[in-house]
């Protein structure tokens, strides 16, 4: 049994590698409050889920870096009342979780010209709204850390690019190809085979998830 739990089914990513995961043989629980049935993760019990569940993949949230602090505290109370409730005796092996590439100062980091890398500290991006964004991704990879090293169980932290719906290159304000998110950019191809890669791995793990693969970031802490 493959039985895997997807919060935020019916986000971007979500509609992408849900038939995905399907077609490869994955049970798929999907969960959103836009689903029907809808499930709201700060209202609704999740432990009836659980049962059985080895795999369990946490997309939802507001997607929008520019958020203020009000929803970007939303994102990680979801995280946190997930593990909470995960807290009831559960199956799972794995839990991968979308976190961002937010999680840098990478604006900053690509205008001085250098590279994100192994040594580069977790830094909220500040060129989008006050930062909350990404430091609310911060603390939920953190506390699904801790979580998961207590429990032995396997984190995947995938601190994904630039995902467009229409899966149409990033373009900047005069419809151009903007150059940062064009090396931050990641395709559904390529995100698909991510979450289908990440399901087999094990251990506690953070990937940089873009598909550009010669850009600002080092090789090294790319998903592979």
């Amino acid at each position: 049994m493959k039985k895997t739990i997807i919060t935020g089914s019916e986000g971007t990513i979500g509609k992408s590698i849900t038939p995905f995961l399907k077609s490869k043989g994955y049970e798929i629980i999907p969960l959103d409050i836009r689903a029907t049935p809808s499930f709201n993760l700060l209202t609704d019990n999740l432990t009836p889920f659980l049962k059985g569940a080895k795999y369990f993949i946490h997309l939802a949230a507001n997607p929008d870096p520019r958020i203020k602090e009000k929803d970007a505290r939303k994102n990680f109370d979801m995280t946190q009342r997930i593990i909470e409730q995960l807290e009831t005796p559960n199956s799972l092996e794995l839990i991968i979780n979308a976190s961002s590439i937010n999680v840098y100062d990478y604006l900053a980091i690509f205008d001085n010209g250098r590279k994100i890398d192994r040594k580069t500290s977790l830094s909220p991006n500040m060129k989008w709204g006050d930062g909350s964004y990404a430091k609310y991704k911060i603390e939920s990879e953190k506390i699904l850390s801790d979580y998961c090293k207590k429990k032995q169980i396997s984190l995947i932290n995938l601190r994904i690019g630039c995902v467009t719906p229409n899966e149409e290159l990033p373009r900047n304000t005069e419809g151009k190809i903007d150059p940062v998110n064009f090396d931050i950019f990641l395709e559904h191809y390529d995100m698909r085979e991510i979450a289908y890669q990440s399901l087999h791995k094990k251990g506690i793990h953070s990937y940089v998830c873009v598909s550009k693969k010669d850009g600002f970031i080092d090789k090294d802490i790319l998903f592979h």
